[in-house]
């Protein structure tokens, strides 16, 4: 409503009533509206701010991240290794690997003090060739029994009395005798029933393993004919060749070869009891 009809209004009521209402207007109530509003900026600005944080997060998430960095990244390296290891380690190697080799080749070996070092390949305490290492420290030589084989024909092909020898490099050697009517004076191999080679070859392997205690060579089963053997203990002393005295040639002996180690002698260096003839104390052989 207007001022002039508020003014004809009230003035119609003093008449009508008989008495005079002075009805003062204050201006400044006009700008109300304008104050009003400032006053409900401030009131809905708390009321807008969930509204307003979804609308800024894109404008505000690059700086957040850069904050959040430093505060996340202990959190997200435990979960991130896993998965970055894979990653990482084809990258790390190139760079570790020249590195790592001139730490290992950095150091200047000595052959002979019980520890490998540098581009040695092995040290036995010792620069001799007995024990479990060459005498220039490159070549490994590890307790190595020593082995053989018997390949034998068949019983016809062998004659009574005819003889081989073992010898395990601890015991005295063990004289064998081919015997068919028991008069071995060695230890004997009975082929008296014995036919074919298999049948031999099971009498050796029986009269080989029947030495109690004064052999230190266990014979097997090696196929047709043959008889395997392998001394009891590893070393060098163990490389004895098998003596005979069996005219046919299908009587075949190889070994005993191959033992390696155990060989070096009292006062030498060593690293353990596999380099001596006997046992190892500090790194001596007794």
């Amino acid at each position: 409503m207007t001022k002039l009809r508020m003014l004809i209004a009230l003035t119609a009521l003093t008449l009508l009533g008989g008495c005079q209402l002075v009805v003062d207007f204050d201006r400044s109530m006009i700008g109300d509206a304008e104050t009003d509003a400032m006053d409900d900026g401030g009131t809905d600005t708390s009321t807008d701010a969930p509204t307003d944080t979804s609308g800024d997060a894109p404008t505000d998430a690059p700086t957040d991240t850069a904050m959040d960095a430093p505060v996340d990244a202990p959190v997200d390296a435990p979960v991130d290794a896993p998965v970055d290891a894979p990653v990482d380690a084809p990258v790390d190697a190139p760079v570790d690997a020249p590195v790592d080799t001139m730490m290992d080749t950095a150091v200047t070996p000595v052959c002979g003090n019980g520890v490998v070092e540098g581009s040695e390949t092995c040290d036995d305490g010792n620069t001799f060739a007995c024990g479990t290492c060459s005498a220039d420290c490159m070549t490994a030589q590890p307790l190595t029994a020593a082995t053989g084989t018997i390949t034998t024909p068949p019983a016809a092909m062998l004659i009574d009395g005819e003889t081989f020898t073992l010898d395990d490099g601890v015991n005295a050697a063990t004289v064998f005798e081919f015997d068919t009517d028991a008069s071995a004076t060695g230890v004997a191999v009975d082929i008296s029933v014995a036919t074919t080679a298999n049948q031999v070859r099971d009498e050796i392997i029986a009269a080989v393993n029947g030495v109690a205690g004064g052999l230190a060579i266990t014979a097997a089963n090696g196929g047709a004919g043959v008889v395997d053997l392998s001394n009891d203990a590893g070393g060098v002393f163990g490389n004895a060749l098998i003596a005979r005295t069996v005219a046919d040639a299908g009587f075949i002996t190889t070994g005993m070869s191959g033992g390696l180690a155990a060989n070096c002698t009292p006062g030498n260096g060593c690293v353990s009891a596999d380099d001596c003839t006997s046992t190892c104390t500090s790194m001596t052989c007794d």
